[in-house]
């Protein structure tokens, strides 16, 4: 498989960008992905979910304090999922069970008030 990462992402490519700015009282590089959806066009959010050529995110206006966005490279979705393996929910028995476990031991299970 090619993974040279060169050239105009195909669809189903993450692509990156470096863009430093202040969230949470730190300045840094949050960096920006999205996903080509083809023909070099990427949805991905900025201010709202967009569609944008993978060409021009680098000439969107950051918020406030933030740079513009710049090119970094693309990879196929399955360098990024190589040597992942599918979670086994046992015992819960599926990821919405284990989900509603999760969220009642981190929030509560929401019979409880709180003031």
């Amino acid at each position: 498989m090619d993974w040279s990462c060169d050239g105009e992402p195909p669809a189903g490519a993450f692509v990156f960008y470096d863009v430093h700015g202040e969230m949470l009282g730190r300045r840094q590089n949050w960096g920006h992905v999205g996903l080509c959806v083809g023909d070099g066009l990427v949805i991905h959010a900025w201010n709202e979910v967009r569609t944008d050529h993978y060409r021009e995110i680098p000439a969107l206006p950051g918020p406030p304090g933030w740079d513009t966005p710049r090119w970094a490279g693309w990879t196929p979705v399955q360098r990024i999922l190589e040597g992942c393996r599918p979670k086994d929910w046992a015992p819960e028995g599926d990821a919405a069970t284990a989900a509603r476990r999760m969220q009642a031991a981190r929030f509560g299970d929401g019979t409880t008030a709180t003031t």
